[in-house]
C-alpha cells in the first residue's frame, strides 16, 4: 500500500503546483471573461425582456376577452411568468459563479485546500502503517477527486475563453480590415468642385442678351472622375443657346417648370488639372433677379445642388 500513498501525495503535490500556476495563467484571462460574463448577462437579459414582453401580451388578450365574455378563465400564465423570472435569476447566478473560477478563492484556495488536505491525509496513512492507512487513503482519494473536480472546471473555463477570445478577435480583425478597407475606399472617392471664373455671382447681365459663363471643374479627392457632368438649372425665360435643354416636371419641389442643360467631359477628369468649361445662357427679355443653380456628377459622386444669384437689368 505504501507506494499507493506515495503516487497520492506526488499527485497531490504536482496538482498544487499546477492550480497556482495555472490561475497565473487565468488571471491573464480574467478581463475578457468579465467581458464575456458581461455579454452573456446582456443576452440573457434581452431574451427576457422579449418573453415578457410576449407573455404580457398573452395576459392582455385573456384580460380583454375576460372583459368581453364576462367569464374567468383559470390560467397559468401568471405563475409561469414568475417560474421563468425564478429560473432567469438563477441563469444569471450561474454565469456569474461560472466566472468567478477565475478568483483566487475559488480557481486557488478551494482547490488547493482540497489537495492538501489529501496531501495530508495520504503522509498520514503512510506514516502510520495501521489498520487505520487504508480509511485515511480512501479519505485522501476522495479529496482528491473533489480536489480534481474544481481543477477541472477552471481548465473549462479557461478552454471557453480562449476559444471566444480567439473567435472575437478574429471577427474583430475582419472588422478592422473591413473598416479600414471602406476608409481607403472614402478616400479613392471622387469627389468634384466647380468654380466661376473672372468674376463671380452674382453676376449682372443685360436683358435679352446671349453671354458666356466660364468655369473651371477640379477634382479635390480621389485620383481620377469618369463620365463627369455638370447641369444647370434656371427659371422661365432663360435659355442654353448650342445645348439641348428640357423642362423639368411642374410637380418638380425644387425647381418646378426649370430650364435644364447638360455639359460634360468626354475625357476623364485628373487631380491637380483644372478642367475648363463654358455656359451659354440667354437672358429674359424681362429684368429682375433670378437664382439659378448648378450640379455635378461622375462615376461614384454626386454633389449637392449650387444656387448662384443672376441680376437681369
Amino acid at each position: 500500500m505504501i507506494p499507493l500513498y506515495e503516487v497520492t501525495i506526488l499527485l497531490n503535490l504536482t496538482l498544487i503546483a499546477m492550480t497556482v500556476t495555472v490561475f497565473v495563467f487565468a488571471v491573464s484571462l480574467l478581463g475578457r471573461a468579465i467581458e464575456i460574463a458581461t455579454e452573456q448577462n446582456e443576452k440573457a437579459r434581452q431574451e427576457q425582456r422579449e418573453k415578457i414582453k410576449k407573455e404580457i401580451g398573452e395576459i392582455q388578450k385573456e384580460l380583454e376577452k375576460v372583459r368581453q365574455t364576462g367569464e374567468l378563465e383559470e390560467t397559468k400564465r401568471l405563475t409561469k411568468l414568475q417560474k421563468d423570472k425564478r429560473k432567469f435569476e438563477k441563469k444569471l447566478e450561474r454565469v456569474l459563479k461560472r466566472y468567478q473560477l477565475f478568483r483566487i478563492k475559488r480557481g486557488v484556495l478551494y482547490p488547493s485546500s482540497f489537495f492538501l488536505g489529501s496531501l495530508i491525509l495520504a503522509t498520514v496513512a503512510k506514516a502510520l502503517g495501521s489498520i487505520y492507512s487504508p480509511f485515511l487513503w480512501s479519505g485522501a482519494l476522495v479529496l482528491l477527486g473533489l480536489g480534481g473536480y474544481r481543477f477541472f472546471q477552471c481548465l473549462k473555463v479557461i478552454e471557453e475563453v480562449a476559444i471566444m477570445s480567439e473567435e472575437m478577435a478574429r471577427k474583430k480583425a475582419i472588422e478592422i480590415s473591413k473598416s479600414a478597407l471602406a476608409e481607403y475606399e472614402e478616400t479613392k472617392r471622387p469627389e468634384l468642385r466647380l468654380y466661376f471664373r473672372d468674376k463671380g455671382p452674382p453676376f449682372h447681365l443685360e436683358k435679352d442678351s446671349t453671354v458666356e459663363i466660364k468655369f473651371v471643374v477640379s477634382l479635390t479627392q480621389g485620383d481620377v472622375a469618369r463620365a463627369t457632368e455638370a447641369y444647370f438649372f434656371a427659371p422661365e425665360g432663360f435659355d442654353f443657346p448650342n445645348t439641348t435643354p428640357w423642362k423639368q416636371r411642374k410637380t418638380q419641389e425644387k425647381y418646378p417648370n426649370y430650364l435644364t442643360c447638360k455639359l460634360k467631359w468626354p475625357e476623364p477628369l485628373k487631380k491637380d488639372i483644372r478642367h475648363p468649361h463654358g455656359l451659354s445662357l440667354k437672358t429674359p427679355s424681362e429684368a429682375g433677379k433670378f437664382t439659378l443653380t448648378h450640379r455635378l456628377y461622375c462615376e461614384r459622386f454626386a454633389s449637392e445642388d449650387k444656387e448662384f444669384e443672376v441680376i437681369v437689368e
